[in-house]
């Protein structure tokens, strides 16, 4: 007898087998004398069950009412081989076929027992069956469209192949978890950590060979308090902060220490009062030139200046702010600010272009950024960065420039069409012109040059800055109201249909509980409330398209933000998604995102796998989902949406990085899978990590 055996619908997600029953399963039912009965009992349970009642028995379910089949006097043998198709670069997820003495024996066998051995896994078998008719997770009551709803159908499938699913499912066949790394990885950012040293220049190229093992959580760590808690306090223990040294390794600049292993933001510290003071001037200077309360949408905020004061102004209260630093290996400005769940990210525009599509923000804010002159490449990045008719604001915090450059900088202002707005006290401010003709009539041999074309966000990865000024006049990219062959994606999620992103977030939302992970999952009642909105803060959809479920979790009034990456190689949407008020990078997932560990606390992508593994030189699904593991923060979710076989591997991959899964069916989409995981807060073990 053959038997599928489906893993769909266990807490630990290891992959798929096909496998038959043992030869010593047959030589001992055949001893006892109570395999024929055992199986017409099954049959007769199965027939008689009211779900069953109506429903016609496929032929895997015929087979499992059927004693098993024997050849010359023995039963067929279990090989239990699971094959993996995207699982082909070097560090290939490798299936462990082998069972430890710890309790995972050969796969699928049933050793040589007794007869209470064997009545027991009839019990656990028979208890199993009843209690599969218990109260499915039954999403299809919530009254959307594309509802994800397979556990009512999975609770028919256990009850007529009760191979399906629980102990008997993806309990005894375990995939080999991948080993953890050693401590000093606790806080690893690949591309800026290279052999025992960092630079603050991102490389990917020179980093060494990518470990094969997870990143651990430092031995104090804590799950993060929920927002808004987490705006104003973080654990001590969660980021690398050095006892004698605060944020950006000065001493304990703007942040307090308490006796609970709390850091605070010190509000009262001469640094950021300052700060403060001059925030607000350039803020009323702002409102005084639109002639009200300036409200400012999409601002960049280098070195993370605003993102602290943010709860402070009225004016940036509403504001999406965008903090980006340059990488630190003690007190850093970006894990900081991550940890207390507002956007950032590791990158600097003195070195390289940032991954960030042209004339998207609204204000650009500098804090304390020493400018390296050379040619001022760095301004005309952020000429490229600020939309025509914004802001940029330089304020420093300790001394004015120097003079020599200070004169340098407001030369080149001049020369690319900015406008002072304000000087006062190491507080510069100038605008961009909203009008083309500025450019034009600086005459043919003005310098600096306007460049040649627009420059692509999806051409703008990590480039050299060049010099020259973008015309920002120009569309960046072409207008799209619908692309076609989305991998992924349907099309009322591609036309944007708000009807079916909000179905979409109101079905995510309903799975963000362990509930799904048990063996028979359940859907929360009046005493099982649905996840309140601030259970998870930081986001990150990894194939984003132009952002419909970062809008969709918004108008549900969901406490989050949502960074919105663009695939390398993917349609060049980034452009649009900040049309739309949203944040988020371009990005190759070969690599590593420029975070910190333990950054996101839902991880999202719907067509992620058939876009990245469907590529003429894929990275492999191993090195995406160790990124993935790296980013994500103990207790922290994944949900991927992708072809069935796709989402087959996908979760024998979850089952390595220790996450549990679940695989829910998807409404209207047939061949399409829901993955959803969770990973597990777990702690190093020295004797087990890896260097």
């Amino acid at each position: 007898m053959s038997n599928r055996v489906s893993l769909r619908s266990s807490p630990s997600g290891r992959g798929s087998n096909t496998c038959q029953l043992s030869d010593e399963h047959a030589i001992h039912a055949a001893a006892n004398g109570k395999s024929m009965e055992e199986w017409k009992l099954q049959g007769e349970l199965m027939t008689s069950s009211p779900i069953l009642r109506n429903l016609s028995l496929s032929p895997s379910a015929q087979e499992h009412t059927s004693p098993p089949k024997t050849q010359n006097g023995n039963a067929l043998n279990c090989n239990g081989i699971h094959k993996l198709d995207y699982l082909s670069s070097p560090d290939v997820l490798k299936p462990y076929s082998s069972l430890s003495s710890s309790g995972r024996g050969k796969r699928c066998a049933i050793p040589l027992g007794s007869t209470m051995l064997l009545c027991f896994v009839s019990a656990f078998l028979f208890i199993g069956m009843l209690g599969s008719r218990n109260g499915a997770y039954d999403l299809s009551l919530v009254p959307t469209l594309g509802i994800y709803r397979s556990h009512r159908r999975l609770q028919a499938e256990l009850i007529v192949d009760p191979f399906k699913g629980g102990i008997f499912g993806k309990g005894t066949v375990r995939m080999k978890e991948l080993p953890i790394c050693e401590s000093s990885y606790e806080h690893y950012v690949p591309c800026y950590e290279r052999d025992s040293s960092f630079s603050s220049e991102r490389s990917c190229q020179t980093t060494s060979r990518k470990k094969q093992c997870l990143v651990p959580p430092p031995d104090d760590y804590r799950i993060p308090p929920r927002w808004p808690q987490s705006r104003n306090m973080i654990w001590r223990g969660n980021m690398k902060l050095a006892a004698d040294s605060g944020l950006s390794g000065q001493i304990l600049t703007g942040v307090r220490n308490e006796a609970n292993s709390m850091v605070t933001l010190d509000v009262t510290a001469p640094e950021l009062k300052k700060l403060d003071n001059r925030v607000k001037k350039v803020l009323d200077v702002l409102s005084n030139n639109s002639g009200s309360e300036r409200q400012l949408g999409v601002v960049l905020d280098i070195n993370c200046g605003l993102s602290q004061l943010q709860e402070r102004h009225v004016s940036l209260q509403k504001a999406l702010i965008l903090c980006v630093a340059p990488y630190e290996g003690n007190g850093s400005l970006v894990q900081y600010t991550l940890e207390r769940g507002k956007p950032a990210f590791i990158g600097s525009p003195l070195t390289a272009q940032l991954p960030l599509p042209s004339v998207s923000f609204d204000m650009i804010h500098v804090l304390d950024l020493d400018f390296e002159w050379k040619e001022g490449l760095a301004l005309l990045e952020l000429d490229r960065l600020v939309k025509p008719g914004g802001y940029f604001v330089w304020s420093n915090q300790a001394t004015v420039p120097p003079e020599q450059l200070l004169d340098k900088f407001k030369d080149l202002a001049s020369k690319i069409c900015w406008f002072p707005v304000l000087d006062a006290s190491g507080t510069f401010v100038w605008r961009k012109t909203s009008n083309e003709t500025c450019y034009l009539e600086r005459g043919s041999d003005a310098k600096p040059k306007l460049c040649s074309k627009v420059i692509e966000a999806n051409a703008s990865r990590y480039l050299p800055l060049r010099p020259c000024i973008t015309r920002s006049m120009e569309s960046t990219t072409k207008e799209t109201n619908q692309l076609e062959n989305i991998s992924g994606f349907s099309n009322e999620e591609v036309s944007g249909d708000t009807s079916v992103w909000s179905a979409t977030a109101n079905s995510y939302w309903s799975l963000l509980t362990p509930i799904i992970f048990s063996d028979h999952p359940k859907r929360p009642g009046e005493e099982d409330p649905l996840p309140p909105s601030n259970i998870v803060r930081n986001v990150l959809d990894m194939n984003a398209l132009y952002g419909g479920l970062n809008t969709a979790l918004l108008d549900r009034k969901k406490s989050v933000w949502v960074m919105n990456v663009v695939p390398r190689g993917a349609p060049d949407t980034l452009p649009q998604i900040y049309k739309r008020g949203l944040i988020g990078l371009q990005h190759d997932w070969c690599e590593a995102l420029p975070v910190y560990p333990r950054t996101f606390d839902l991880l999202h992508g719907i067509g992620l796998l058939s876009q990245e593994l469907g590529k003429s030189n894929p990275c492999g699904l191993s090195t995406l989902f160790l990124e993935m593991d790296r980013i994500l923060r103990p207790e922290g979710w994944v949900i991927l949406r992708d072809k069935e076989e796709l989402i087959e591997d996908a979760r024998v991959a979850a089952g390595q990085m220790r996450w549990e899964s679940r695989v829910i069916d998807v409404e209207g989409l047939e061949d399409q899978q829901l993955l959803v995981c969770q990973k597990i807060f777990w702690k190093n073990q020295p004797s087990k990590a890896v260097s």
